[in-house]
């Protein structure tokens, strides 16, 4: 397969929530999925997008299944989310610690 280049667009918006790999992982993906044809820039930008928006519901997923977050629905049925007390005492640690 060729060497797929992330548009520089794209590239300025990456953040830490998928590695460098897993963002290029991600592009291959869909440019296999293509096969011969082409994608957007606006395609590359939605799947980066989704594939961010996974990791991080991911992530806090595994907080409140670890009870350092506990999940709640507010009035205009949101989700949010505030630290348990076993998530401050972690949070704490963590600050100590730098």
């Amino acid at each position: 397969m060729d060497d797929i280049h992330i548009n520089k667009d794209i590239d300025k918006k990456l953040t830490t929530l998928l590695t460098e790999e897993e963002y290029e992982d991600v592009i291959i993906s869909l440019a296999e999925a293509r096969k011969d044809k082409d994608f957007t820039s606006e395609e590359a930008e939605k799947v980066i997008s989704w594939s961010e928006d996974t990791r991080l519901k991911s992530l806090l997923l595994g907080q409140v299944l670890r009870g350092d977050l506990l999940i709640n629905v507010n009035d205009k049925s949101e989700i949010s989310f505030k630290l348990s007390n076993q998530g401050k005492i972690v949070a704490e640690e963590i600050l100590n610690r730098v």
